[in-house]
């Protein structure tokens, strides 16, 4: 949807568009009695689930009167769809900001502040975020300093609403990888009000270290350092840092949510501790360069390049979403994560134990089996000479060796054995079947939606249609009758004996 300059909307008119993103626009509207401007935020894709989206976002952020947050005052008709009527914040977000400035630690750590107090008010309700970073915080001048303001809770899920079992939910975003917890990404019905203290650490490592906590060249790179720990200590990039910011981001950046900083309150008054005042705070040295190669620092202007290869992820969330349980456990704050190369040495080590242990049980056994199978011959074979060794018997009785030897008369109806001067027989040897190879293991992919042409291109760029694959993670390439071709990454993992299902949708040019 496409407003212009001068055209009605209600009581409004628009006076110009001053943002876009993936589904919506935003414009700038003035009040056609009061001459007051608002910001509007209407659907650039008339989608049903979008639209119920937007409203929610709206329904949730109409319950939160807070001067760090962004109010919603009405919701619009526009042309049919619904618009979002907001508070006009005339400022750049956080994240526009961070790409050509550093602040000094007394303006991070006020800023901070400022988003801090948001997310207490919404954890007061019990509403999470969910896609808490700095592109959802909006910068506003007053008198002389950025007063920052929380917008877009788009994701947000109110805790305490009581949602039917039968209801279903459709696919929604997740959030966005370099700010997303651990459990956000590995199960998204278990997300708490812990989420948002996770993306919480996130900000303020970013905007005390200068670059992101968490970085990778595309999503699956991302996810695997979030859900790995890893990110470079913050004192090897700011050695002068004050000890309570890197106990707060260490204890916000837990991968264990029950070892978390458990709530906004908490995260405060770590912050506070050891006597720090914001406004005594020195300015922050330049960043160093991390001493880890895996890990490079960035400079402000890079951070829109990563978090554009880290992009929007979509999927499917559960109504089952607990709250965080009544119990918290006592945060305790810790120091720089170990390197990881330590770990990997102990874990080759330990590996390497357990393989020579298992090789000297094998031979242990071995020779115990060896030991018992002659032990067994040589008893045999004793029995033996001592049966031989008995006296005859009486004419009319067999010996006992003759016992042991097979009669020279046949039982009748049976055949003769063969003479004790003919050559023995060739044993008989049973026919081996040979094993059947088996078929190496593949998955099932199957293409649903608007796409005439759909191709999966594995790591070697070798093209592959829809259907059986070997295991593995998979590019795919749709085409849509309106000439439009696109190719995702690492978009499909084929799995073996698993169906996997792809629905292409050719209004979004995309494939999920």
């Amino acid at each position: 949807m496409d407003l212009r300059p001068g055209q009605e909307v209600d009581r409004y008119t628009v006076v110009d568009k001053i943002g876009s993103g993936g589904m919506a626009e935003v414009y700038r509207v003035r009040h056609n009695t009061l001459g007051t401007d608002y910001a509007l935020k209407v659907l650039s894709l008339n989608i049903p689930a979008i639209r119920e989206r937007l409203i929610q976002e709206g329904r949730v952020q109409a319950q939160l009167q807070h001067p760090h947050i962004v109010a919603v005052t009405d919701v619009l008709d526009v042309q049919g769809s619904p618009g979002l009527l907001m508070q006009l914040v005339k400022g750049p977000s956080l994240e526009e900001w961070l790409r050509d400035n550093r602040p000094s630690l007394d303006e991070a750590l006020r800023i901070f502040a400022g988003i801090l107090e948001a997310l207490k008010e919404a954890h007061r309700l019990e509403i999470v975020h969910r896609d808490l970073k700095p592109g959802n915080v909006m910068l506003s001048p007053q008198s002389g300093v950025l007063e920052p303001k929380v917008t877009d809770f788009g994701l947000a899920k109110l805790l305490a609403e009581e949602t039917s079992p039968t209801q279903t939910r459709t696919g929604l975003p997740m959030g966005t990888p370099a700010y997303m917890s651990p459990e956000q990404i590995t199960d998204a019905k278990s997300v708490d009000l812990r989420t948002d203290i996770f993306a919480l650490g996130c900000i303020l490592y970013e905007l005390t270290c200068g670059q992101l906590a968490f970085i990778g060249a595309n999503t699956l790179e991302v996810w695997s350092a979030v859900t790995g720990g890893d990110y470079a200590p913050p004192r090897t990039l700011v050695p002068d840092l004050p000890e309570p910011v890197v106990r707060a981001i260490h204890g916000c950046l837990q991968q264990q949510r029950e070892q978390r900083i458990p709530s906004c309150e908490a995260l405060e008054a770590v912050l506070q501790s050891e006597g720090l005042n914001p406004s005594d705070a020195p300015t922050l040295a330049p960043p160093t360069r991390s001493t880890r190669p895996n890990r490079p620092t960035l400079t402000p202007r890079q951070h829109s390049e990563v978090q554009s290869k880290a992009s929007l992820t979509f999927a499917p969330l559960d109504p089952a979403e607990p709250s965080m349980p009544p119990d918290e456990p006592a945060f305790t704050p810790t120091h720089d994560p170990p390197p990881r190369s330590s770990a990997r040495w102990w874990l080759l080590l330990g590996v390497a134990g357990v393989v020579l242990l298992g090789l000297s049980l094998a031979l242990t056994g071995s020779g115990l089996l060896a030991w018992w199978v002659a032990r067994s011959r040589s008893e045999v074979e004793e029995t033996s000479s001592q049966i031989t060794d008995l006296a005859p018997a009486t004419p009319d009785e067999p010996t006992a060796t003759e016992l042991l030897q097979p009669s020279e008369t046949p039982s009748t109806g049976e055949p003769a054995p063969p003479s004790p001067d003919a050559p023995p027989a060739a044993a008989e040897v049973p026919a081996v079947e040979e094993p059947t190879p088996k078929a190496p293991p593949t998955g099932l992919v199957m293409v649903q939606g608007d796409a005439s042409t759909v191709v999966l291109i594995d790591a070697r760029e070798t093209r592959h249609p829809p259907g059986r694959l070997p295991p593995g993670t998979y590019d795919i390439e749709a085409s849509f009758s309106s000439g439009a071709t696109i190719r995702q990454p690492d978009r499909v993992r084929v799995r073996a004996g698993v169906t996997t299902t792809v629905k292409c949708v050719e209004l979004l040019e995309t494939c999920n």
